[in-house]
């Protein structure tokens, strides 16, 4: 199996062993590990807001979220894969910014990471709550009229995400909207790169490349929302090399 992390002999990008990007691969991620002490999750999760700023993962998907809602009701927003909850916070301040009630609500099957995310939206004085919960278990169960969800959908295998889609289809009132990584040898370097300038988190620096490895292309998650039967889905390459999946219930 190709290397994933970098020579532990050097820090060099040329030391780093670059995979075969052609064909996805999953492998476990550090932080899905529940194992892992709180110390080392806090100090990841603390890494992946700033990277979440950095790329302005909640502006995107904040402006995906406004053409499908109008401001005289409420609008149920559920995140899937949580993590740290900034980016939920953020989209929930927005929206609320400009007139639109937000109900918000994210899960995450971490523990950990739940109880992290409710004292961060506490210390923002944010409405939103997040729960213990797997994806599949919160779209077959809970309500909600618009799911959302950052950097999460390369954890799951492509008959899981079709089934996950297939439930929202079915569930959602609104639609949903999705961002992750877009695979390729340019972005692998550029997550090498981010990660080891913005954090010195192991865990980090280890599951973006991980994460880099296992997401889909945009060919591969056009086909993919096509067998969930999507119908006018949209999927759009963004900055920085993401993909963003955007569905409407007509």
């Amino acid at each position: 199996m190709t290397s994933i992390i970098p020579n532990k002999k050097s820090n060099s990008l040329y030391d780093t062993v670059m995979p075969n990007l052609s064909v996805r691969t999953r492998e476990p991620e550090m932080m899905d590990d529940l194992t892992q002490p709180r110390a080392e999750i806090d100090i990841a999760l603390r890494a992946l807001a700033r990277i979440n700023r950095l790329s302005r993962s909640a502006l995107y998907i904040s402006r995906e979220i406004l053409p499908l809602i109008s401001n005289n009701r409420p609008v149920r927003i559920l995140d899937l894969g949580s993590g740290g909850g900034d980016v939920l916070c953020d989209i929930s301040e927005l929206l609320q910014r400009i007139g639109i009630a937000v109900d918000a609500v994210g899960i995450d099957m971490n523990p950990l990471s739940v109880d992290y995310a409710n004292r961060y939206a506490k210390r923002r004085n944010s409405n939103a709550r997040f729960i213990e919960s797997t994806a599949l278990d919160a779209v077959q169960t809970l309500e909600y009229d618009i799911v959302i969800s950052s950097l999460f959908l390369h954890h799951f295998s492509e008959e899981d995400l079709e089934t996950l889609f297939s439930t929202i289809r079915e569930r959602a009132t609104i639609g949903m909207i999705m961002s992750d990584l877009r695979r390729s040898p340019l972005n692998y370097g550029l997550i090498w790169l981010t990660t080891h300038l913005m954090s010195r988190s192991k865990m980090i620096r280890f599951d973006g490349l991980v994460s880099a490895k296992a997401a889909l292309t945009k060919n591969e998650f056009e086909r993919l929302v096509w067998r969930a039967k999507l119908k006018g889905s949209i999927v759009t390459p963004t900055f920085p090399f993401r993909t963003i999946i955007s569905w409407c219930r007509i």
